[in-house]
């Protein structure tokens, strides 16, 4: 299931959040939006629902804009399936192999 009630509304909040914030760089924007995805994701999460951020849709963004009647000044930059997750499914059981987090990071000052 996609919430395009929640695609939304992160997107307008990313560009209240963002006219707040003039005085940061261009670059940073981005990484606000990112933000508040994760938010709703964690706060989803915390109400027992799964949730899956789906970028693609950034990419065909001109059709979800039209079908879903958002203004040309707004654009889509991703999308969220947000619901509950079907652990029957063979797709929610795939496991795929992971690099150990000591490859590609280390911890300085921390101790086990």
């Amino acid at each position: 299931m996609v919430s395009t009630t929640a695609t939304t509304a992160a997107h307008r909040i990313g560009r209240k959040a963002n006219a707040r914030r003039t005085h940061l760089p261009a670059s940073c924007a981005g990484f606000i939006r990112e933000n508040i995805a994760q938010n709703i994701m964690i706060a989803a999460r915390g109400r027992g629902l799964d949730t899956c951020p789906q970028q693609s849709f950034a990419d065909v963004y001109a059709v979800v804009q039209k079908e879903l009647g958002i203004p040309e000044t707004q654009k889509v930059i991703c999308g969220m399936a947000l619901g509950y997750a079907d652990d029957g499914a063979a797709q929610n059981r795939l496991v795929t192999e992971r690099a150990p987090v000591e490859t590609f990071a280390s911890f300085s000052g921390f101790r086990a």
